[in-house]
């Protein structure tokens, strides 16, 4: 009896264990994973990563956000995620050199996920800007693609990205392969069990 009940904790710390996630710390908050781009490379430039990363109407920034560190998806769901972009670099456009300039120069600032759903967060200055996203392209490879595109009526927008962070939560499933061998012990240890009592 002793025998079984060591290999039932064994088998359930094996199923408890598998696929384990650990918490990330994001501007003060715990979340299951977080994933920060803080430096680029601009294109035509001889190497090099940048601080910011200047985005105009003729060049859109296009990048990726992997997850797969965490484990490979399948062993975890994303249950929520957000993604933030700052353009704490970026200049108001209330002020352009100085000068009180009108409306038409500000730079209107859209994000595309993986080609399929878009978000317009409107005119961006100084500041951070959050927006949830869908988790069934996270779920599916655990890459987000995220396209940033800039616009206004004269064709002269450009906005100065510091840095982008998908963060956000995961439900861990359970491995297969773990809880096929927990099954396996139980049944292991019970058929051991069962023939000493007939003995």
């Amino acid at each position: 009896m002793k025998k079984f009940s060591i290999a039932l904790v064994v088998a359930c710390l094996m199923a408890l264990t598998a696929g384990t996630v650990s918490a990330d710390v994001w501007r003060g908050t715990e979340y299951d994973f977080v994933d920060v781009i803080d430096y680029w490379t601009w294109d035509g430039e001889p190497g090099g990563n940048f601080d910011t990363v200047l985005i105009t109407e003729n060049n859109p920034l296009e990048y990726q956000h992997d997850i797969t560190g965490y484990g490979v998806p399948g062993e975890w769901l994303v249950t929520e995620a957000w993604l933030e972009l700052d353009f704490t670099n970026d200049f108001s456009d209330s002020y352009w050199y100085g000068v009180i300039v009108k409306w038409d120069h500000r730079e209107y600032v859209e994000m595309v996920f993986d080609g399929s759903e878009w978000h317009d967060i409107g005119e961006v200055d100084d500041a951070y800007y959050e927006v949830v996203v869908g988790i069934e392209w996270l779920n599916d490879d655990g890459i987000l693609d995220v396209v940033v595109t800039v616009s206004n009526p004269l064709g002269t927008a450009s906005a100065s990205l510091d840095h982008s962070a998908l963060y956000g939560n995961l439900e861990v499933v359970p491995v297969p392969g773990a809880v096929l061998l927990g099954v396996l012990g139980l049944g292991a240890a019970g058929m051991k069990l069962r023939r000493r009592n007939a003995a």
